[in-house]
């Protein structure tokens, strides 16, 4: 229980996705720190983008990017209340 009888036990995760030309963003609110897997196709996107940098939260994350299947993978610690970022190389 918090101030006001609000319950968080009941709370759940949510996750947004925006995507612009050069930069797409995962944005979470969930109820603690977790670490996900992200597997991502960026065939859906145009050829040009080409993923530089990945962050959390303006921090730096290593990434795998395979050119052939076009396939992004990283593990990241996300704060209950953060944002993977991925930008591309283009923007």
């Amino acid at each position: 229980m918090v101030a006001g009888g609000h319950d968080d036990s009941k709370r759940r995760d949510h996750a947004q996705f925006r995507n612009a030309d050069d930069r797409w963003q995962l944005r979470f609110d969930a109820v603690a720190t977790r670490s996900y897997a992200i597997h991502a196709t960026l065939a859906g996107l145009p050829d040009g983008f080409i993923p530089c940098r990945i962050t959390v939260d303006e921090a730096d994350a290593t990434f795998d990017d395979n050119p052939d299947t076009r396939v992004l993978s990283t593990t990241v610690d996300v704060p209950a209340v953060g944002e993977v970022a991925v930008t591309s190389c283009s923007g």
